[in-house]
Parts: structure tokens; sequence; C-alpha cells
């Protein structure tokens, strides 16, 4: 038999910092720097202490804010807004210049390959860069001049693309921006900000209106999904949660950004060398013909392939109606996951065939490549580079869209434990939950207050045989004809929590009498005959 020994103890669980310490454990995610890391981060804060950056093009005369979470302490990029004498308007993009610090083959960046990614918890941040670096002289603070790469993207009066440049800048926020402040001053509430900052948000708010209506016509989609945000007390307990902030200004950041990345990779793609790119790649005709199939038995007409005009036009179909979470949610589900790949493919949902990330080499490592071979091509340094090595670059994008996938599961782990501690006090407890799953055990339904899915078992419906239907997403009682569908909404009572096992057990309201195991396994084969059929 194997033998162990107890190694470490994490704390009592239920308090969120031993849960996360357990998710951090669980996923082999790395929580400390080792001292040549650190040594390493005071080194190059020192060095740039004494860079003067004359050798850089001065843009602190522009007029320059970041908008962030209020929580945020790495700030990575910064926009200005200015028109040309033309009537053109010029967006910059600007990014801490985190290669200037983290160089190859140092500790440093052995570290930060490792990490491949900063991982996000309430309350706790495991960075990819030691805190010296990512929340000091890399953060674009307020008042600060600092070392950053700047794409500078000039647009027609439809937020067209008329040229763009790339350059190594030093730069000075005028203003830190929360997107809830951003907001008030779009909305009129410019009372204490300076006249320069309120014009600059003006402006960038007509640009990004114009490069989003640019970038639907070209089918790039958006999916109306809600999110949530954890509310806790002062013993880091969950009290309750809130829909997320959906400011337009986190629309207008997103779309600057999506447009850097955009300019960068084009740029990168004319010099002929291979780089890691962000490719999503479209849905296969598979998932194609079943959300077909799906949406068509919610009502909806659509062809048996989709492209993405298609999709936009089913999105913007649904938007309003009471379907419109669960073909959201379809469409979703027949996304494949977005990953970092030398592959000349393009991002299927961005509508663009040349894209890549450039925008937060704070916390994403991907980007840090990318703004290497960025300063390699502004220096007219490429051709001392090492050749290109496909193989070993498609090594590299699996193994960073990996650590990618870890955090994200990691980051859903913690939230979902940190719910389902709070829901175990709450047995009994009803709400109208949204269906989001159907299964032949069940159907997941989702609680709306906490974006969480519990499971209904087949026998909690009620006395009948239940005709399971996976491929157009519904349950039906022969006899009774009451059905259940993705997206309906269904009252129900939370019925157990097993907290070990991430799972929420519900039950509906007013069932009627349960059905026998027997019945209910008879059923079950009756149906497995009906999917062989």
């Amino acid at each position: 038999f194997p033998t162990g020994a107890v190694v470490e103890r994490l704390g009592e669980a239920g308090k969120l910092e031993v849960e996360i310490k357990a998710v951090v454990r669980a996923h082999g995610l790395r929580d400390r720097f080792p001292p040549r890391v650190l040594e390493e981060a005071r080194e190059a804060v020192e060095k740039y202490g004494r860079d003067p950056g004359t050798d850089r093009e001065d843009v602190t005369g522009l007029v320059t804010v970041t908008i962030d979470p209020p929580d945020a302490r790495d700030f990575d990029d910064a926009i200005t807004v200015e028109r040309e004498p033309d009537g053109s308007v010029t967006l910059g993009v600007h990014i801490a210049d985190v290669s200037h610090f983290v160089r190859p083959g140092t500790a440093l960046d052995e570290e930060a390959l490792q990490r491949g990614t900063s991982v996000y918890f309430p309350k706790k941040v495991l960075p990819m860069l030691p805190e010296i670096l990512s929340n000091g002289v890399c953060s674009l603070q307020e008042g600060e001049k600092r070392f950053a790469k700047s794409v500078f993207i000039t647009y027609d009066e439809e937020g067209r693309v008329l040229r763009s440049r790339l350059a190594e800048t030093v730069i000075r926020s005028d203003k830190r921006l929360t997107y809830r402040e951003a907001q008030a001053v779009l909305d009129g509430k410019t009372g204490g900000y300076a006249q320069s900052v309120v014009e600059l948000l003006r402006k960038a708010e007509r640009l990004a209106r114009a490069i989003e209506a640019r970038r639907r016509k070209q089918g790039m989609l958006h999916l109306d999904l809600p999110e949530i945000e954890l509310t806790f007390n002062e013993k880091n307990e969950v009290v309750g949660a809130a829909p997320a902030d959906d400011s337009y200004t986190h629309t207008m950041i997103e779309m600057f950004m999506v447009e850097a990345n955009e300019a960068v990779a084009r740029t990168l793609a004319r010099t002929g060398r291979i780089f890691l790119r962000r490719i999503h790649p479209p849905p296969d005709p598979l998932a194609a013909r079943q959300l077909a199939a799906f949406v068509g038995a919610a009502g909806f007409k659509v062809p048996p392939t989709l492209d993405r005009k298609q999709l936009a036009r089913l999105l913007d179909s649904a938007r309003g109606t009471p379907q419109s979470f669960a073909v959201n949610l379809a469409v979703l589900r027949t996304f494949q996951q977005a990953e970092y790949s030398p592959a000349e493919e393009g991002h299927f949902a961005l509508a663009s065939d040349c894209y890549c990330h450039f925008t937060s080499p704070i916390r994403r490592y991907p980007d840090l490549t990318i703004h290497r071979l960025t300063a390699a091509y502004l220096r007219n340094r490429l051709d001392t580079l090492p050749p290109d090595d496909p193989k070993k670059t498609e090594e590299l994008g699996e193994r960073l869209t990996q650590a990618e996938q870890t955090a994200e599961a990691a980051e859903a782990e913690v939230k979902e434990i940190m719910i389902l501690r709070f829901l175990e006090n709450r047995i009994g407890e009803t709400f109208e939950g949204v269906v989001t799953g159907i299964a032949n055990f069940g159907i997941f339904v989702q609680s709306p207050r906490f974006l969480i899915d519990g499971v209904v078992r087949m026998e909690d419906l009620g006395d009948d045989w239940w005709d399971v239907n996976t491929r157009y997403g519904f349950v039906r009682g022969e006899r009774s004809g009451r059905t259940f569908r993705i997206g309906d909404t269904v009252k129900v009572e939370i019925a157990a929590v097993d907290v070990s096992r991430h799972q929420l057990h519900l039950k509906p309201v007013h069932p009627t009498r349960r059905t026998s195991r027997k019945r209910a396994k008879s059923k079950r084969r009756k149906t497995a005959r009906r999917r062989r059929s």
C-alpha cells in the first residue's frame, strides 16, 4: 500500500485564503518567487533609474489616461486620442515596455515563462512578474514617466484605418481613471476633471463607437452573457453577488486594445518572421449543425452552416427575447477555444485574419514575446535574431495556451468553491433559475445571482416518462407533456451542497411524486435505444 506524509497544513476549510491556497497547490501554480528572480527584478529597477530614455520618442506632452478596474494596481495600457489637421483621428495605445526589464535568458524571464500568466483570485493575485516590476516601474502610474511600446493608428470618420506605426516611447499618464469614473465623465459628470481629460474621453468614445460599428459590419461577434462580481465581508466571506460593471468604457478600451493587437500583428506579418499569433478557429461543421438544430427548435431560422455574419444576425434576432440567454450560451458552446500558435489563422470571433496579443505584457508571456520582436523590428535588428524555428514556436504556443487554461480553471474553481460555501447555509431557499443544459441524468439550472449551475435529477422532475433530447436541448414528459428546455426559467429549491465534489443539488419547488427507481431505469434504457436508432 502507498504511504505518505503531511508536508503542509493549509488551514481551516472555508476561509478564502485557505481555499485559494488549496487550489494553487492542486493546479501546481507558483506562488513564491525564488530569491534570484527577486534580485534580478531589483537590479532591473536600479538600471531603469539610470536610463534617461533619450533614444525613445517623447510623447509626455500628449494628454494620456489609463482606465482600469478600481482595484487594479498593474496599469499596463494607456490611451491618447488626437485630431489631425485633415480631420482624421489618431489613436495612441501605449503599453508598458516589459521587455526593457525582462531580458531573455535571465532567471526573471524563466520564471515568467514558467508562470505564463498572472492568476487573478478574489482579493489575491499571483503575478507573472514580481510586484516591484508589475506594480512598480512597469505600471503606467499617474504622473510618472514610463517606458512604453506605442501603436499609433489613424482613422477616418467611419473608423476605417488609414495608417499605423509602432514606436518605443516615453509616456506620462495625466489621469488614472476607473471604468465607472470614465463613464461618469461621458455621462456629463465632469466636475473635478481637467477639461483636457474630458475632451480626450469624448473623442475616445466617438472613435470607439465608429470602430465598433465597422468591426460589427465585418462580422465581429459579441455575446450577451451576464457576469457577476462576488461581494465579501470583513472576514473575506462571500455575502452576495452583484452584476459586473458593464459601462461602455469597458467596450471602448476593448476596441482600442483589439485594434492595437491587430495593427502589431499585421506589421510583424509583413516582416515574414514567425511569431505567436492569437488564433480562434471557426466552429467545426458538426457544432454548426447542432447549433442550427437547437436554435431552430427554439424558433429561430438559420441555415445548417453558419458564418460570422449569420451568427451575428442570429444574436441580434435573439436580443431582448426570452430565449436570448439560451441562444448566446449555445453559440458560445459551438466555439473552439482560442489559442497561441504560429499558424497563419485568424481570430474567428473578432473577424480578424491576422491577430496577436500585445497589450498585456505585465500579465501574459505571449505579449512579452511580441514586444521583443517589435523591439527588434523598430531597431532594424530582425536579421540579427536566430533563424525562425516553427516547431519550437508551436511548442511554446501550446505551453502558454495550457498555462492560460490552467489559470482560468483555477480562478473559476475558487469562485465556485466560495459560492458553494455560501450556499451551504441556505438549504431550502428557492430561486428562479435558467435551464442551461440537458443530460440523461437530469437538467442543469443556473442561479442568476451567482451564475453557478446546479443539477435537478431526473427522478425529482416528477412521476412521468421523460424523453431526453440532448441534441435539441429539452426534456419532455410523455404523459404530462411538461417540457424543460434550455433557456426556460424554473423555480427550484436548494436541496444539498457538496463542496468537495463541487456539486449543487436542486429540486423543483412543486414536483409531483417521485418516479420509482425501476421506472426511471426503464425509461433511460428506452431513451438510449432511441438515440441508437
